[in-house]
């Protein structure tokens, strides 16, 4: 019963006026370089520092600069084409033996409690040495006050935006990463790669990074009579029901539309795995369910229109047997009732 994220991005959030806010990444898609594509893979850190532009390794590694130019005679994978332009970046996770990162200072420091979206592309280039790379929670995007890891092993960090399933990653082909987030702090730097991991079948090999956007937004809760919620970034303290802080940006929002829409109730159910006994996941999941409940109430929601409930382990949605089954049994599900329950 870890500090944990309790849910997953609900597909009733969505986001709009997106254009108005500016890419807080600079040189996005790595074509401004310092001179001339090199033709040679990196060997030293500096290396990429000294030729990319903005960007920077974020540990003691050497990141890759992409393009036609270079000599593929050493590798076992081949170079496709950029996703835009001519140029992408490559980095190299070797088991977390040596596990490439690279990051770069954002136009200007993410705004405390302000919502952000996120994203990058990334491709798998197949290599004879390295299984088939699968996504996972721990490779993405990881924001913060922009110091350099002293290792050439995995940083160990959670990235904010980040797969929230293992699955293969098909090589030669982009696929895009993305995802939301409450700021909790005013971080200056993002850091892309495969963070911290437990398992061999993570993002090994080299893999592509191109088109990286990272911008504010504004989110706008949908929600219908018949729908089930499960709100993002709704967080508690480590073994308890005290609410993070960073949850109470999805709170109100759900708070704004049942003001909107004086006919709407709700049920609140709290869920968790199976790790501990029975009667304190039990007595866990009611408690964080009243907490939400009390929260809107003190906001001024009539307690006719709400109810709580606690299930414990009992409705898991995924397997308890990974920690990414577990992470989505963890959750505060919102049930939207119609005029009255």
């Amino acid at each position: 019963m870890k500090s944990l994220l309790l849910s997953f991005f609900c597909s009733l959030i969505y986001y709009n006026s997106n254009a108005q806010f500016p890419n807080l990444v600079p040189n996005p898609s790595f074509e401004d370089l310092h001179g001339t594509p090199p033709t040679h893979f990196s060997s030293k850190a500096i290396d990429f520092d000294t030729i990319m532009q903005d960007w920077q390794t974020a540990n003691l590694t050497s990141p890759d600069i992409l393009t036609s130019n270079l000599d593929n005679k050493t590798r076992s994978y081949l170079i496709k084409e950029a996703r835009t332009g001519k140029t992408m970046v490559g980095i190299l996770n070797n088991l977390g033996i040596w596990a490439e990162y690279i990051q770069v200072p954002l136009k200007q420091p993410l705004e405390e409690g302000k919502t952000y979206y996120a994203e990058f592309w990334y491709m798998a280039l197949a290599s004879k040495n390295h299984a088939i790379p699968q996504t996972n929670s721990n490779f993405g995007l990881w924001f913060h006050g922009g110091h350099l890891q002293k290792t050439k092993n995995y940083i160990v960090e959670q990235p904010q935006v980040a797969a929230t399933q293992v699955a293969s990653c098909a090589p030669y082909t982009w696929h895009k990463m993305s995802g939301t987030f409450v700021a909790t702090k005013a971080h200056s730097h993002v850091c892309i790669g495969q963070f911290e991991s437990n398992f061999n079948g993570a993002m090994n090999g080299c893999i592509a990074i191109d088109d990286v956007l990272v911008r504010e937004t504004k989110p706008v809760l949908k929600i219908e009579v018949g729908a089930t919620l499960v709100l993002d970034n709704i967080i508690f303290k480590s073994g308890t029901a005290t609410l993070e802080k960073e949850s109470y940006a999805s709170l109100k929002l759900l708070y704004q539309s049942l003001f909107d829409d004086p006919k709407l109730c709700i049920s609140i159910h709290g869920h968790t795995d199976n790790v501990g006994s029975s009667a304190d996941n039990l007595h866990l999941s009611a408690n964080r369910a009243q907490t939400i409940y009390n929260y809107l109430v003190q906001e001024g929601v009539d307690k006719k229109r709400l109810q709580f409930k606690g299930f414990g382990e009992d409705k898991p949605v995924s397997t308890n047997e990974t920690s990414f089954g577990r992470k989505k049994n963890r959750r505060v599900e919102f049930l939207v009732r119609g005029t009255e329950f």
